[in-house]
């Protein structure tokens, strides 16, 4: 039986100016605490490219972004000049992850994820695929891949705590993108199907890999700060 999840209420406030406000400054102050610590916010790349080592990948890229939205033309027209990959995503975080694939001779965006490093911890604010990936069966626990990766990054800068946000306080999963063409029937199922498939991408992998619920994210603590001890295993290391 299919389990169904509550949809949250008052979805319309998203889109009220003071939250979209609230939204960007929180972005942006993201993105300052970011640049602050660039050199650390580098380090996490070899982890991730290590996670990431398969022939099906292309690339990894990381970069701190100061805007959430996709690119404009002239961003469009400087990766075609560098043949870059294009960037199609949307970010929930300043600190962006993009795992690239090779389709028709060229690096596409596969698989992404999104962060804020603020203080002592580390909040991943996305995890995405993108529509129409199609992954190796070696690869399919990637979202697990990422916290992984998060959590080894933890360890290795001496970390607090790393979060992942529970699904139902995202905003994609109040106010997911939904054709306009859908008749009511088809958009309620299409709505209940992306809701449960980001209650299993998120809150099912952070329960499994440790992480406890704490308000309205999964925490998990790196038992070498918290204690002030050297050599304690963590909850992921134990499993």
């Amino acid at each position: 039986m299919q389990q169904r999840y509550p949809v949250p209420e008052g979805g319309d406030r998203d889109r009220a100016l003071a939250n979209i406000f609230r939204r960007r400054w929180r972005f942006f102050e993201g993105y300052l605490n970011a640049q602050a610590r660039s050199k650390t916010v580098a380090r996490l790349l070899p982890i991730l490219k290590s996670s990431f080592s398969h022939p099906w990948v292309a690339g990894v890229d990381l970069k701190i972004r100061f805007w959430p939205g996709g690119e404009n033309a002239l961003s469009r027209l400087y990766r075609l000049y560098l043949t870059q990959p294009r960037d199609f995503m949307t970010w929930d975080g300043p600190i962006t992850v993009s795992v690239f694939r090779e389709r028709r001779g060229k690096k596409r965006q596969a698989l992404c994820m999104s962060l804020f490093l603020i203080s002592d911890t580390l909040q991943i604010a996305q995890i995405q695929g993108v529509f129409g990936t199609d992954l190796p069966k070696d690869l399919r626990g990637w979202p697990k891949l990422f916290i992984e990766a998060c959590l080894t990054f933890a360890r290795q800068e001496n970390l607090r705590q790393v979060r992942v946000p529970m699904a139902a306080s995202l905003y994609s999963y109040r106010r997911p993108f939904l054709r306009e063409d859908l008749l009511p029937k088809a958009r309620e199922r299409t709505l209940q199907r992306i809701r449960v498939n980001m209650a299993l991408l998120y809150d099912k992998n952070a329960i499994e890999l440790g992480f406890v619920p704490d308000g309205d994210s999964y925490k998990w603590e790196n038992l070498r700060m918290s204690s002030g001890q050297i050599g304690l295993e963590s909850p992921l290391q134990r499993n």
